[in-house]
């Protein structure tokens, strides 16, 4: 059971014996009471739900995959061509004097081509992943640090409403 399911269980068994609880509070008063009682009653007070840490964490975490995907696509695009532009020159460096023992020194046109296509993969993929991770990581962070604190802020609203009284001042007024 997921810990928001586990959450809304708990929530709703609270609400449930509080229910309970005031029909057998209402039960036992005495039957004397007119049927058409017309004074306004007050209005109670909300009751500040506790803060669920794990829920606000995932939330920030979902916000922040939204935020990051896009931009780290972009990132591991740019980061894949300029890897693949770097690592061409760099596979032909090193690869015509690589491929075999007896060709050191000496680029032939097969090892130059070969040189440039594994040098091209090899810093594409390299450049991916350092592109993505480079463009979507502050964006991810930055997303996931703001929804986290709008869901505190919005907590701290919440039990600031429960802890003041519908008709009475806050105490600094």
């Amino acid at each position: 059971m997921r810990i928001q399911s586990q959450g809304v269980a708990v929530t709703a068994l609270s609400a449930m014996i509080l229910a309970i609880a005031a029909g057998t509070a209402n039960a036992q008063e005495p039957a004397t009471t007119p049927a058409n009682n017309t004074q306004p009653q007050p209005a109670a007070a909300p009751v500040a739900q506790p803060v669920d840490l794990n829920s606000d964490l995932s939330q920030s975490l979902e916000a922040a995959n939204m935020s990051m995907g896009p931009v780290s696509a972009v990132g591991a695009a740019a980061g894949s061509v300029i890897g693949a532009a770097l690592g061409c020159p760099f596979g032909i460096a090193t690869g015509g004097t690589l491929m075999t023992v007896a060709t050191v020194g000496v680029l032939t046109v097969p090892a130059i081509a070969a040189g440039c296509i594994v040098g091209a993969v090899a810093g594409g993929g390299l450049g991916a992943m350092v592109g993505g991770s480079a463009a979507g990581l502050p964006v991810g962070v930055a997303a996931g640090v703001q929804k986290y604190n709008q869901l505190q802020a919005q907590h701290a609203a919440d039990a600031q409403k429960a802890h003041t009284a519908p008709g009475s001042t806050p105490a600094n007024s």
